[in-house]
């Protein structure tokens, strides 16, 4: 199951993983959920809002068993502190950590024993940034999320691995002015990802300059 499918790093994740896995692709965008799955020929293709938890708690019905869980969700709304919107910390916040939360809580139980989940976390060198306050707290939560996810999902014997990936040419980057020169290409999270499923879990996977 994709979570996030219709976005730039996720609908590329989607394809990664098409030849290989029967998917459930998720998402908000309707029409490009559909076009995706009749793409890639996915077995499901499911509407939700993941800052909905009736939306969230919904996705549950009527699943196989998931293998592998991708939380692909995420939202950047810059903005000084000074200038701080509770709205955009709100969006942001859903997206990245409440979403991801109870998206656990209810597809925890659906996740197969020796399954993987693995989420879009940030590099602190990129997040850390004038304007980006909302958006590096929330990622920092995801870590503590997934940190303390994988305690508990230990006993399913599910892995839980951050993502860090470098910059990524997405639509994230479009209110900052676009992604810096020599940005990744959605492609290049996918094949890491696709070829992390191929090894043993690793708490983190680092992609990009300065991954080892």
């Amino acid at each position: 199951m994709i979570i996030g499918a219709t976005g730039g790093i996720g609908s590329a994740i989607a394809r990664a993983l098409a030849p290989a896995f029967d998917l459930t692709l998720v998402g908000r965008d309707a029409a490009a959920l559909g076009r995706l799955r009749g793409d890639l020929g996915a077995a499901r293709a499911l509407g939700a809002d993941v800052a909905v938890e009736l939306e969230v708690a919904a996705l549950a019905d009527d699943l196989p068993d998931i293998d592998v869980l991708v939380y692909a969700v995420g939202a950047a709304l810059p903005g000084a502190l000074v200038d701080a919107d509770v709205a955009a910390w709100e969006t942001q916040w859903g997206a990245n950590v409440w979403g991801f939360a109870l998206t656990l809580k209810h597809l925890a139980p659906r996740l197969a024993k020796g399954g993987r989940v693995l989420v879009l976390g940030a590099r602190p060198e990129l997040s850390a940034a004038r304007g980006m306050a909302a958006y590096a707290a929330s990622k920092a939560a995801v870590d503590g999320v997934a940190r303390v996810a994988a305690l508990e999902l230990r006993r399913q014997r599910v892995s839980v691995t951050v993502v860090r990936p470098g910059a990524v040419a997405t639509d994230l980057w479009t209110p900052l002015g676009g992604a810096p020169k020599g940005a990744l290409a959605p492609a290049d999270v996918a094949d890491a990802v696709a070829q992390a499923l191929r090894a043993e879990p690793q708490p983190e996977l680092p992609i990009g300059a300065g991954a080892p």
